[in-house]
């Protein structure tokens, strides 16, 4: 099934806070609130201590073609919290997301056209702000086996108190949670579903929220809030559909590992980077820094992704006296280190100076 995010059309979000929620849920510490600025509220969930869940929707704009939130702009909040105390501290150094999302058609009237299965991100923070409140995800398997038993989903967001379309609609300072059944007719391999009851359910600021399972003596994880259906937050619908849905966060295991590997990096003593065309080097921390003489101005970091690569942002070069006449244009980008082993390109299209489009590839290395 495909269904339409609760979004507003000027937001970038299709911004899912729990109507008719209870604030004392033991599982409130699972939510952290998330100011994404001019862009209003998500809620996320840490994972790691240093890694929280959340939606890619509330980064990218809702025709899923542009980020309109960077990473450095957000404000977290410390796990569970009450907003009005104020920030974790925490910085968020870097979003990472399904970059290679196909667009959807809009369904119903949405504007929102990132697939329910790529919208997921996982955020990593310059420092920890707590302990993860549930044991481990699940699997696709596992959801498939709790949506066939009727089996409750408990989801916790920061999100409106009341309907979008009511101007007193304010988004909550705590965490509040309600639960509802996981429908076993639309759960896939890489997405859920839950049956809402028209009364309860989530709203604007509750996207990327986590929803949670308690089966025997563990939390289970199933996915954020992607979107919902139906009232109480949304406008009834010609199915007469109500529902809540997202990604099933297990189903995406290459975005965590990249968070991991980030947080892995930033602990290393020593980071090194070496290419055909790159003396090697290496160097205490885990930044590193290219620097090469080129012909052309303009420049493109790109990193491997499998068989293909993947645009990591475009730069452009300065006339520099260490430059001889041939190579006029230092071309100088520094990064933080994104894993053990990476592969990187710097590729400088065909412009001004140089005749035909040419790259260099390199590795880096942190240990």
């Amino acid at each position: 099934m495909e269904a339409p995010a609760a979004a507003a059309a000027a937001s970038p979000m299709s911004s899912p806070a729990v109507i008719n929620g209870t604030p004392d849920s033991p599982l409130a510490s699972a939510a952290v609130a998330l100011d994404m600025g001019r862009f209003g509220f998500c809620t996320g969930t840490l994972w790691q201590p240093r890694v929280i869940i959340t939606a890619t929707h509330c980064f990218v704009e809702a025709t899923g073609t542009r980020q309109v939130v960077q990473a450095r702009d957000v404000i977290v909040y410390p796990p569970g919290a009450d907003k009005r105390n104020g920030p974790a501290g925490a910085k968020v150094t870097h979003a990472i997301f399904d970059q290679k999302w196909t667009p959807l058609p809009s369904i119903e009237g949405s504007t929102a056209k990132i697939p329910v299965e790529s919208d997921i991100a996982f955020l990593v923070l310059d420092r920890p702000i707590g302990q993860p409140a549930w044991t481990r995800m699940a699997s696709a398997q596992e959801v498939a086996a709790l949506a066939a038993a009727g089996s409750a989903a408990v989801s916790v967001g920061y999100g409106l108190t009341g309907p979008f379309a009511d101007p007193a609609s304010r988004t909550s300072a705590l965490p509040m949670a309600f639960a509802s059944t996981l429908d076993p007719r639309f759960t896939a391999p890489d997405r859920f579903v839950t049956a809402g009851d028209g009364i309860s359910g989530n709203c604007h600021g509750d996207s990327g929220g986590p929803f949670l399972a308690e089966v025997g003596a563990e939390v289970l994880y199933i996915g954020p809030v992607r979107g919902i259906i139906g009232p109480p937050c949304g406008a009834p619908n010609v199915s007469g559909s109500i529902a809540s849905m997202g990604p099933i966060a297990s189903s995406r295991p290459d975005l965590g590992e990249q968070a991991l590997a980030i947080v892995q990096a930033s602990g290393a003593s020593r980071t090194c980077i070496a290419g055909a065309d790159v003396e090697r080097e290496c160097w205490k921390g885990s930044r590193w820094t290219y620097a090469y003489c080129w012909s052309g101005r303009k420049a493109v970091l790109q990193r491997r992704d499998g068989s293909s690569w993947v645009t990591l942002g475009r730069f452009t070069g300065r006339r520099s006296p260490d430059c001889g006449a041939r190579f006029p244009y230092l071309i100088e980008l520094s990064r933080s280190a994104e894993g053990a082993s990476v592969e990187y390109q710097v590729y400088v299209p065909k412009q001004s100076g140089i005749r035909r489009a040419a790259s260099d590839p390199f590795t880096v290395t942190t240990s």
